[in-house]
């Protein structure tokens, strides 16, 4: 029937702006940790410590080859000095767009 072609046409699509939307999300996310991890002279050994991870599983989440949650968010945000993912990426945010400028 046309509504079901119509959200079979839909959510793809959806689903891929959603995708990278989050990809674009983790990518900026993983350069203002690189950034602040230099910004406070911690290595990404160090900071795998301090999060209770190895530096191994860190690299992994930071490039995507591991999932990376609101949770992992958080508690690297809150090791990196700032109260939440949500205040960290508005940081990542502001890194984004002086790189820009």
């Amino acid at each position: 029937t046309p509504t079901t072609f119509f959200i079979a046409h839909v959510a793809p699509s959806s689903h891929m702006r959603y995708c990278h939307a989050m990809e674009t999300t983790r990518m900026m996310f993983a350069r203002a940790v690189n950034v602040r991890l230099e910004q406070i002279g911690l290595s990404k050994g160090e900071f795998a410590a301090k999060l209770g991870i190895s530096q191994a599983t860190l690299s992994n989440r930071l490039a995507g080859r591991r999932r990376l949650d609101t949770d992992h968010m958080d508690s690297m945000a809150q090791a990196l000095g700032f109260k939440d993912a949500f205040a960290f990426i508005a940081y990542a945010k502001s890194l984004d767009e002086m790189a820009a400028a």
